[in-house]
């Protein structure tokens, strides 16, 4: 692996004058396990110490490849003297042949500029292929749509339905005008006969004497002489028409009028 790489640089390598910091530096040819690991549109630092120059950058991919000891790479960055960069993670230019969700194996590598001599590499990482988020997002939306169309309708219909039902039916619901003022007439006629029947009773209890009136006529005769006796002998005038020491069969309670208390 380590001599694919070197023949795709087509340079020998000569004593380092420049070192990544971000990614670190190189380790073991073909070892991934201490791979740093990004996905998809996530920014990557790039650092590195250099004596040159002039430098240019280059992302190579490690795996997969195209075979024949051939490699894809692409330029970062030319003719910098910036010792710095921020790239965001993708795909573009390089191989996705590989399953979704997995990882696709990168290095950097920085050149005298101008020149196919490297003079550093960094260590490998990793990008993760995204598992059809593309089709996912689309099929999401899609979902979307429809739920949203699928809700409006349904909204649409209720409400219609809605409105439908809380509309009178003339022809088949609810009473008749003519039952209406049927109803009407007969409630107005009952009215009137209560009002009528209270009327009468009232006018009759106005015309009945008041008990005064029928117990105690102006041609009324003065009580017999042993009632005056009893009232003046046992001081009882405070309560009129009682005879508390006569016996029962002694008074003439037939022929006795009095004003009733």
């Amino acid at each position: 692996m380590f001599s694919l790489l070197l023949a795709a640089l087509t340079a020998v390598g000569v004593q380092a004058s420049t070192t990544f910091q971000l990614p670190g530096g190189p380790g073991p040819a073909g070892n991934y396990r201490d791979n740093p690991v990004y996905e998809v549109g996530e920014n990557i630092d790039i650092q590195w110490t250099s004596d040159l120059a002039y430098m240019d950058l280059y992302m190579w991919q490690d795996y997969p490849t195209p075979g024949d000891g051939t490699a894809y790479f692409k330029v970062l960055t030319s003719a910098t003297r910036s010792t710095s960069l921020i790239w965001e993670a993708s795909f573009d230019g390089f191989s996705t042949a590989f399953p979704k969700g997995q990882d696709g194996v990168f290095y950097l590598a920085v050149y005298q500029n101008g020149t196919n001599t490297y003079d550093a590499t960094c260590h490998y990482f990793n990008i993760t292929q995204p598992a059809s988020a593309t089709t996912t997002s689309a099929a999401a939306t899609a979902t979307t749509k429809a739920a949203t169309a699928s809700a409006k309708k349904e909204s649409a219909s209720t409400t219609l339905t809605a409105s439908t039902s809380s509309k009178p039916d003339s022809s088949d619901s609810g009473l008749s005008s003519g039952t209406v003022a049927g109803i009407a007439v007969g409630a107005t006629i009952g009215a009137l006969l209560f009002l009528a029947g209270v009327g009468f009773f009232a006018w009759k209890r106005l015309r009945k004497p008041k008990p005064s009136e029928q117990y105690a006529p102006a041609q009324q005769a003065s009580p017999p002489d042993y009632y005056k006796a009893e009232m003046s002998d046992n001081h009882v005038a405070e309560v009129p028409g009682v005879v508390p020491y006569a016996e029962p069969q002694e008074l003439y309670a037939p022929t006795r009028v009095h004003e009733a208390p």
